[in-house]
């Protein structure tokens, strides 16, 4: 995460990442010259970060020339598909009940904090921080596909989407594993406004579309549900993925309000 005066905390350990200095002992920009040094924050002014080298030197910084130090130092890349069985056997080992998604949440604080490194991606900023993305998309197949070797784990639907549960009873044979819709497929997501939306025990279907009515019914049902609830019922009836951005607008469109929260996925609809 960069670091500015106004989230900068005394003490917390940082690297030199920007700024027009030139790279030497007392800038001792990460991976330049001066080696991969890092620093700890001993002042914080309006504007301005003081930060103590590790090599005894000192200086002050503007807001985003400082980041967060992480220290990855011997850990070894692996691919994402080790990274998932890895976090998810740390749950199992636990007896935890999880969803795919508690796995994607954990494995991005595990790779946030140098613990997991993976070999198939390069870093972006993701919020402020430097980091390999990860998306719930690419992790769940494999949480899927790797849980299934658990004798002592099973699948349910709890009527929002799939969490894994341990009993002893196996893998549920009730749950039949979706098949994702091709990438190059896109669903049709519409809403008739002349057309007054009535209650009804439909939900989705499998046509690929939600219409007013659907998302009133689920709202009825569900009490507040959030986009990403919505996005995961549509999936498990059946229907070709839509996304949430295409949600969104048909919530809209049906007069329906959205309460923003952080992250935008947990954005609640409500009436």
């Amino acid at each position: 995460m960069k670091i500015t005066s106004s989230n900068a905390v005394l003490g917390t350990e940082v690297k030199l990442v920007g700024g027009s200095y030139t790279d030497c002992d007392s800038n001792p920009l990460w991976n330049g010259k001066s080696g991969q040094i890092k620093g700890v924050i001993n002042s914080i002014e309006s504007g301005w970060v003081r930060v103590s080298w590790s090599n005894g030197t000192r200086n002050s910084y503007r807001d985003n020339e400082l980041e967060n130090f992480v220290e990855t130092k011997n850990v070894t890349p692996i691919s994402l598909e080790t990274a998932v069985q890895t976090v998810t056997k740390s749950f199992i080992d636990k007896a935890k009940e999880f969803s795919a998604f508690d796995i994607t949440k954990a494995l991005r604080v595990e790779i946030n904090e140098g613990r997991i490194v993976l070999d198939d991606r390069v870093k972006r900023d993701v919020n402020g921080i430097d980091t390999q993305f990860v998306t719930n998309d690419e992790v769940r197949g494999l949480v899927r596909n790797y849980v299934s070797t658990f004798s002592t784990y099973y699948r349910d639907f709890n009527q929002d989407f799939i969490v894994y549960k341990p009993n002893g009873s196996g893998i549920s044979a009730s749950v039949a594993p979706v098949a994702p819709a091709p990438a190059s497929v896109r669903p049709v997501v519409t809403y008739s406004p002349s057309v007054k939306p009535q209650r009804s025990a439909v939900i989705f279907k499998s046509n690929g579309t939600i219409t007013a009515t659907k998302l009133l019914t689920y709202v009825d049902k569900k009490k507040n549900p959030t986009l990403k609830q919505i996005q995961s019922r549509f999936k498990v009836e059946g229907g070709k993925q839509v996304t949430v951005r295409q949600i969104e607008s048909v919530v809209k469109a049906a007069g329906l309000r959205i309460d923003t929260k952080s992250p935008y996925y947990a954005s609640v609809v409500t009436k």
